[in-house]
């Protein structure tokens, strides 16, 4: 096999063979052509493909891979067992399970309604209510957060109040019941019982460790401890485990992931060899030397340190703003003048934030400015359910003949105002001639389906009405909020927050912030709907400025990158920050700081920091990363222009 297109680092991961190796991955050093490589490699020197287990963090990611390893092997790529911990595991149980003992992956609307159900009040139809004000995220999370560690509903929990016990280990223990009752397993089962039948049935362990005589494992920075104890009993005795990572870049704490593993990988397998890739292909020096600034911040001495292949290019920018729309306006005519100079191409460009609730300034400066977007591995802002759904009540107090609008939110919050009643209101408005608002109100079956819930309805309504003539738009998203009671709805049936990166109450509060540009309710409400109802996703490959969290960065890369909201409280995120006698402490913040470094290195050759003076209506300070890579032009620079003739070397 020809290496001579690899680094001696590169060659020295690759040409390992027998034994624990831990290939430390720097920023765009080449990982996946190591791992690709190693595994065509190993094939050549007479292993077979069968015998070889390449776990990767994504689906995406191993459908990429073996397309690559498809061009080095041919066909014995389809041979090689490749897939997330996840799929690897299922297809483990699906094999070991005795016939009729097969389970339905539960789905997540199955989950969230489950939960919903314990969480709530009992009743007849609800036996195992507990009667839990809990958020419904919170709830879920927990019980993924127990698996995920390894600890099921019987055991000492990991993380909780010790207050609460007894009520989380209801929950827990109520769940595992009824999803047992309807041979349903959930994603996170997967990994507690493969590791429960491989630690427990040594025939099993003993069949699949044979037949994975060599594991890969890419991403083994954001390993949780199932995956961690499955991997080890996979690969005992023999040990041939090759993991690839970089502790700089671990960012799924939140999910259980545990950074010391690969910081500690040497003392969990004596004898490991250890290759540290520090050659970064990818970014111009200026900027691996001022993402190494930052990560040389940590209070952990991370392994290894990158170099630039490249040689020195324009000095990364620091864009200040007056907000978020201001922010937004800037970066947006950067973008404009980059392709209108002939520097750049929309899609060279991605702008990357903490939290999907940012990308509201950003599509509204886009759509003004009649720039093509993209949102990557999300949905639009003004597509969002509770988005929508506060968008539906204002609707209805411009045209309470909007029929769409009333049947989205007239259950929301639940009324248990049922199709039932909503067909028999739609007949009788058409008998009468009147809207369905009115029908609702003055429908004889009103009496006889949930009046209570009616009643509920036309208050709101009537009550938003009295408000909409003396309020402004910002205002009236405000008064839904406060008079359905939404939010509180919201973290009932829903959950506050969907996932690190994406908390829907601030998707409202942007709303609300989005209606502040606007003068009359009227006009705010066309415009959401005309933002809403732009075309998704588009076709692979268009040339479209590229909008995603930095979570969803993760493993890509683009020629010009913006990292906007990069004040105190969005990055480092305010519920990472904590403090003890009013000091922050530093190692609240260190996955935050991870995730901005990763930001930083997808850069090939333009990278852009964007702070502002105010977010939401409210002062802030910028981020203390900015501070410490920028700390003179954070304070001078007010425009993109003003700050590329300020610019100075960054040390």
């Amino acid at each position: 096999m020809d290496l001579s297109s690899l680094n001696p680092g590169q060659r020295a991961a690759v040409l390992h063979t027998d034994g624990p190796c831990c290939t430390i991955a720097g920023a765009g050093s080449g990982k996946t052509k190591v791992l690709t490589a190693r595994i065509a490699r190993l094939v050549e020197d007479g292993v077979a493909p069968g015998n070889i287990l390449a776990v990767t963090f994504t689906k995406k990611a191993a459908d990429e891979m073996k397309e690559r390893l498809s061009s080095l092997i041919g066909a014995a790529a389809d041979a090689v067992n490749m897939g997330t911990f996840h799929s690897i595991c299922y297809r483990i149980l699906r094999n070991e399970w005795l016939s009729g003992q097969q389970r339905e992956p539960a789905q997540e609307y199955w989950q969230k309604r489950t939960i919903r159900n314990i969480l709530a009040a009992p009743g007849k139809d609800n036996p195992y209510g507990m009667n839990w004000s809990l958020d419904l995220g919170t709830a879920l999370s927990f019980i993924s957060w127990q698996k995920n560690n390894l600890i099921g509903p019987h055991d000492p929990f990991d993380k909780i109040n010790p207050e609460l016990d007894n009520k989380y280990r209801y929950l827990y223990e109520t769940y595992e019941k009824l999803k047992d009752q309807e041979k349903k397993l959930d994603f996170d089962d997967m990994l507690l019982w493969c590791y429960q039948l491989l630690n427990g049935n040594p025939g099993a362990r003993a069949r699949y460790a044979n037949q994975f005589q060599y594991i890969l494992v890419d991403e083994f920075q954001d390993t949780n401890k199932a995956q961690y104890e499955i991997l080890k009993l996979l690969a005992r005795p023999a040990n041939n485990v090759f993991v690839v990572g970089d502790a700089r870049q671990a960012i799924y704490g939140w999910r259980a992931a545990q950074v010391d593993f690969i910081l500690q990988f040497e003392r969990e397998w004596p004898g490991a060899k250890v290759v540290v890739l520090e050659t970064n292909y990818r970014s111009t020096s200026n900027i691996v030397e001022l993402s190494n600034k930052l990560i040389k911040r940590a209070g952990i001495a991370y392994p290894g340190e990158c170099v630039a292949h490249q040689g020195p290019q324009l000095e990364p920018f620091c864009i200040k703003s007056d907000d978020e729309d201001h922010e937004a306006e800037q970066v947006i005519t950067e973008i404009q003048t980059m392709v209108n100079n002939g520097d750049a191409k929309f899609g060279d460009c991605a702008v990357l934030y903490r939290t999907n609730a940012h990308s509201r300034a950003l599509e509204d400066a886009l759509i003004a400015a009649s720039v093509p977007y993209v949102i990557y591995g999300a949905t639009g802002f003004y597509s969002r359910k509770e988005v929508r759904d506060i968008l539906a009540y204002l609707r209805i107090l411009e045209d309470p003949n909007d029929t769409e609008a009333i049947t989205r939110v007239l259950n929301v919050p639940k009324r248990y105002l049922g199709k039932v009643f909503l067909q028999k209101a739609q007949d009788y408005a058409s008998r009468q001639g009147i809207s369905l608002l009115d029908a609702i109100n003055t429908c004889p079956e009103a009496s006889q389906y949930r009046y209570r819930g009616v009643r509920d309805f036309i208050y709101c309504i009537s009550q938003l009405q009295r408000f909409s003539d003396e309020r402004t738009p910002a205002q009236m998203v405000m008064e839904v909020r406060r008079v359905t009671g939404y939010d509180n709805w919201l973290c009932e049936e829903e959950g506050a927050e969907e996932s690190a990166d994406n908390q829907r109450l601030e998707n409202l509060d942007a709303l609300a912030s989005a209606a502040n540009r606007f003068t009359n309710l009227r006009d705010f409400v066309f415009y959401c709907e005309q933002a809403g109802s732009r075309p998704a996703d588009p076709e692979a490959g268009a040339d479209k400025v590229q909008l995603m969290t930095l979570h969803r960065s993760k493993g890509l890369e683009f020629p010009v990158v913006f990292l906007a909201g990069m004040v105190q409280g969005l990055l480092p995120h305010r519920r990472s920050c904590e403090y003890v006698n009013g000091k922050l402490v530093p190692e609240s913040v260190e996955e935050e700081r991870r995730l901005c470094y990763v930001g930083m290195t997808r850069a090939k050759e333009r990278l852009y920091l964007s702070t502002m003076d105010m977010y939401q209506g409210k002062d802030v300070e910028p981020s203390m990363f900015l501070e410490e890579v920028l700390p003179d032009m954070v304070i001078s620079v007010k425009s993109v222009e003003e700050n590329k003739a300020s610019a100075t070397a960054v040390a």
